[in-house]
């Protein structure tokens, strides 16, 4: 199978020079049947002639030949594409509305599956990412997700012990100071697990270790990311065990590595280990609270491990750390839940109401896509009526029900093409339109038209183009060319008018209700950025308190 379809692709992508050649072959034969005719007297009219005749129609062997060769399909498609353009060029002002409804509702539609993308279903860049999982502390009232304190990590680490690794991550905004002027910066706080588990190897230097983390304010020392690298250190690799400040504490800067967890979420700037807390955040004790939630765990099952001992460990670890001694203890039971790898890409504070957000949404782009559909369905209609007479001329002279239909499914897909590519030259300017609702601010949108974004605005514009065609397959050419002829000059059918009108109005009414719902959707947004926070926002200097324990 694979030689006959290698063989099929290299006569395809030589077919010029195979159409030659078999002209050349088929221009020597009948050269060679005519000079043996002459040569028996027969004259050079009467030798061609005769060598035609007995060869037969050439076209007809051409068209042979071509079957045989398994690409008249091609010119067929090619043909139809022809003839589609043509005819959509004869109407440019249907062509530009079909081209811009389709375009710009595959473009909104794209932007936001491909934000849906990027927030639950793209796995991360890392390796066997299939492995990892996160570890959230739920509330048995609630059922509210939330970070874990320390002691929870390190219960959980002890009883996962060739089962599953486990790390530590909390976050902390410090003011670093180096050569240039002191910036603000997210400060990762990891266990020295935390770049084993995740596989993440240094750019330069070396990432944090286990053997960081052992002993409380005893291993100063920060692994930058290639932003903050990039941004304050201009890519230097002498900034290796150079020493830093972050607040009052120096640290020694052991190496770069690239930020493993793609989110606003868990995207810090820099990291140091756990055991340096105390120092960052003096008489905070995060290391022995029970009731703390300052810790994001991440984990990775073991080769032969599953999903289900994990669970388990995780049950048992809560209720180890519930059963501890507490000074302050909590309200109500919790336990351990293990969650996909991908639910770090949004707080979790806010995830549910961003997914809420993100379902009404997606509902209504499709809506708007099959209410755009709807519309290039009915323009198609309507210039089918107007095309007719024109139908029923070529349904007179043998074009068959299949023939026709495939000329209209022709133009629906140059149509589909055009609005495709539209969408692709629109979608870095639609994407802040869902970027500017709050409901999304923690969310990474893609900045740009990716390899996942382009698949996902093809996969938007096949599905545009299949509605479309399954609409004008529910009320195409008749059968009856004289039907269409009198149709065309002046006749009505009540029947097809009736449904076409019925389509009109439903089609008219979800438009209504979409763009209203969307009017009020993004109203409300507005509505919800726009409340006041109860004083002057600009020229503010934050500070964060940290009251010990």
């Amino acid at each position: 199978m694979g030689r006959k379809w290698r063989w099929f692709v290299s006569r395809v992508l030589r077919r010029g020079v195979a159409e030659r050649e078999f002209e050349e072959e088929i221009q020597a034969h009948l050269q060679l049947d005519a000079e043996q005719r002459i040569a028996t007297g027969q004259s050079p009219d009467e030798a061609w002639s005769a060598a035609h005749r007995q060869f037969g129609n050439v076209g007809l062997v051409k068209e042979v030949t071509r079957d045989m060769w398994g690409w008249r399909w091609i010119d067929e498609i090619a043909t139809d594409v022809r003839v589609s353009v043509r005819a959509l060029t004869k109407t440019p002002r249907f062509t530009i509305v079909s081209i811009v409804t389709l375009g710009l509702s595959i473009a909104t539609t794209a932007v936001v599956l491909s934000t849906v993308d990027r927030a639950f279903w793209r796995r991360l860049s890392l390796p066997n990412a299939s492995a990892l999982f996160t570890v959230a502390r739920v509330d048995d009232s609630s059922g509210q997700l939330a970070q874990v304190s320390n002691p929870t990590f390190e219960a959980l680490r002890d009883l996962s012990e060739g089962v599953f690794g486990v790390a530590a991550i909390g976050h902390v905004d410090r003011t670093l100071v180096a050569d240039a002027a002191p910036v603000r910066l997210s400060v990762g706080v990891v266990s020295g697990t935390y770049f084993p588990v995740l596989g993440i190897r240094a750019t330069i230097g070396r990432t944090l270790t286990p053997l960081d983390d052992v002993t409380p304010g005893a291993h100063a020392v920060v692994v930058l990311t290639e932003q903050v690298w990039r941004d304050h250190f201009a890519a230097n690799a002498d900034v290796l065990g150079r020493a830093v400040l972050i607040d009052a504490q120096a640290y020694t800067v052991v190496g770069v590595a690239a930020s493993p967890l793609f989110s606003r979420a868990h995207h810090p700037d820099l990291w140091i280990p756990r055991s340096m807390i105390d120092q960052l955040l003096p008489g905070s004790n995060l290391l022995d609270l029970r009731n703390s939630r300052f810790f994001t765990l991440v984990g990775r099952l073991a080769n032969d491990a599953t999903v289900a001992q994990a669970r388990a460990i995780g049950d048992v670890a809560a209720e180890r750390v519930q059963a501890g001694a507490d000074p302050r203890p909590t309200s109500s039971p919790w336990r351990l839940a293990v969650l996909p790898i991908n639910r770090l890409r949004v707080d979790a504070p806010v995830h549910e109401q961003t997914t809420q957000f993100l379902a009404v949404v997606v509902t209504m782009t499709i809506g708007f896509l099959l209410a755009a559909c709807g519309n290039v369905v009915l323009l198609f209609l309507t210039r089918r009526a107007e095309r007719a007479r024109e139908l029923a001329l070529r349904a007179l002279l043998g074009a068959g029900t299949i023939r026709l239909f495939r000329l209209v499914v022709s133009e629906v897909l140059v149509v589909v093409a055009f609005g495709a590519v539209l969408a692709l030259l629109t979608f870095r300017w639609t994407e802040p339109i869902l970027g500017s609702f709050p409901q999304v601010a923690t969310l990474e949108l893609a900045g740009g038209v990716d390899i996942r974004a382009l698949t996902i605005v093809w996969l938007v514009a096949a599905l545009a183009g299949l509605l479309t065609v399954l609409g004008l397959s529910l009320s195409f050419v008749s059968r009856d060319p004289f039907g269409a002829l009198r149709l065309a000059s002046g006749y009505t059918a009540t029947g097809r008018l009736g449904a076409q009108h019925t389509l009109v109005v439903a089609q008219v009414g979800l438009s209504c209700v979409l763009l209203v719902s969307m009017g009020l959707l993004f109203q409300s947004a507005r509505t919800a950025a726009a409340i006041p926070v109860g004083f002057a926002h600009r020229d503010i200097l934050v500070a964060q308190l940290h009251m010990p324990a």
